[in-house]
């Protein structure tokens, strides 16, 4: 019998996704990764949920906050979703040795992510990945990582192998640059304001267009790179 606060997870699931259909597996069956399922599924045992696979979701854009109640969780497929971010509480899953987030529009990772230690195995193949902070160094050197959209630095760094220059290249991520910036905008390097203008989300944004001035050269340069392009050429700015 599994945990009230792991039954909370379903339930926060099918409240944001109300077609979603979970199954139990008495035995857990790998599959090849061409036989993708959209039926999720979770495997128990001593009564603690310690695999979860919900793959191919076209429209699961989010997952609920308390999925950090599964702390038992050892093995989380997440692949072929359509995953925009990862809530803090996922670093609550401090078990979980293979994690699959492949095949989603991930373009960083949270803060808490640092927390998940006991990782072996981790894939983001796939995902228009900007920013490598909050990964540890151990796992820099192992994970399966697409470099496409990494400034020119950070992919010459990975290519080479240089795990301990790529890890401090990285080691602060957008929201620290932005408090840094805020606090002393001549306190950060040159690549530090070329990841922070490169880097930025909606979230950055937002916190500078309260603190600096509207023409603020890193603020109007994030501005431009998150707008929007229409069909006509225009940009729609949010």
């Amino acid at each position: 019998m599994i945990s009230d606060s792991e039954k909370a997870v379903f339930k926060a699931f099918k409240k944001k996704y109300p077609e979603l259909k979970i199954y139990r597996k008495k035995k857990w069956e790998l599959r090849k990764w061409v036989e993708i399922s959209p039926r999720p599924r979770y495997y128990v045992k001593n009564g603690q949920i310690i695999k979860l696979r919900i793959t191919g979701i076209k429209n699961l854009i989010s997952l609920p906050e308390n999925i950090g109640n599964l702390v038992y969780l050892q093995e989380l497929d997440l692949g072929w979703n359509q995953l925009l971010n990862l809530p803090e509480s996922f670093g609550n899953l401090v078990k979980v040795r293979k994690l699959q987030l492949w095949g989603n529009k991930l373009t960083s990772l949270p803060e808490s992510f640092r927390n998940l230690v006991n990782l072996q195995h981790l894939d983001l193949t796939d995902n228009p990945i900007v920013s490598l902070s909050n990964i540890p160094l151990e796992l820099l050197k192992i994970a399966h990582i697409p470099t496409d959209n990494l400034l020119s630095k950070g992919q010459s760094l990975f290519f080479s192998e240089n795990y301990g220059d790529l890890f401090r290249y990285y080691q602060k991520s957008p929201i620290k640059l932005v408090q840094q910036y805020i606090k002393d905008p001549q306190s950060l390097t040159f690549d530090e304001k070329e990841r922070l203008s490169y880097e930025a989300g909606h979230l950055e944004k937002k916190i500078l267009e309260t603190k600096v001035h509207p023409d603020d050269l890193i603020l109007n340069q994030i501005t431009e790179r998150l707008a929007i392009e229409l069909y006509n050429g225009l940009k729609l700015h949010l």
